[in-house]
């Protein structure tokens, strides 16, 4: 699985990494489970000799911030004689895009947040998240996808009814404390929101959406 993902580019290795800390998150169980924990998953990608599990505990270590887990990662890819991809390598170096989007159906129930960055070798990444404010302003799903900004809402706006959606330009700043909002709104509703991408995209997306400037104006 691991070799797959490194092969399928950042958003298959990011989904995987992002995956795995989604099982492993102690905010998605009441009580955690004490026998999977993020030191857990850690350890055991740490003892695997292979590329791609390298690849997947740097990928780790990109999406749940930890810069000491990072440096562990640099050294055990020298001892292995592992070469990680130029954007996995220089991951923290990723962009922030200057703008955001907000897709909203004209009665305002739902809306759809619309972020994005680009990775050091230049290929673009964007994060959208569903938000349903019929139920209180709750992220209900959400994942990443290897397109910009521009693109994804193109798309959004191409496959709906004309007047269905209205794209509204929203300050990075302001866009990542709605998520943000709208994600811990999410983790206190029971039973969670779930989809096929959710919330095993939410460690990924939290990364992206954490890398927008801070101080923004919520819902």
């Amino acid at each position: 699985m691991a070799a797959a993902a490194l092969d399928g580019g950042p958003i298959a290795l990011l989904g995987l990494a992002s995956s795995l800390l989604a099982a492993v998150d102690p905010r998605s169980d009441d009580p955690p489970d004490p026998d999977a924990t993020r030191a857990q998953l850690v350890e055991a990608l740490s003892a695997d000799p292979l590329e791609e599990a390298t690849a997947l505990l740097a990928a780790v270590a990109a999406l749940s911030g930890d810069d000491v887990l990072g440096r562990r990662v640099a050294r055990l890819a020298v001892d292995h004689g592992h070469a990680l991809p130029a954007w996995l390598d220089g991951i923290a170096a990723t962009v922030p895009s200057a703008h955001a989007v907000e897709l909203v159906d004209p009665f305002g129930d739902m809306s759809e947040f619309v972020v994005g960055a680009t990775l050091p070798d230049g290929q673009p990444l964007s994060a959208v998240v569903s938000v349903d404010h019929n139920a209180g302003s709750v992220a209900v799903d959400g994942f990443l996808v290897p397109e910009s900004v521009d693109v994804v809402v193109d798309a959004g706006l191409g496959s709906a009814d004309e007047g269905d959606l209205l794209a509204r330009p929203l300050a990075p700043a302001d866009a990542r404390a709605r998520i943000s909002e709208a994600i811990s709104h999410g983790l206190l509703v029971v039973p969670a929101p779930e989809t096929e991408s959710w919330p095993s995209a939410r460690p990924s997306v939290e990364w992206l959406v954490g890398l927008l400037p801070g101080g923004g104006r919520g819902a």
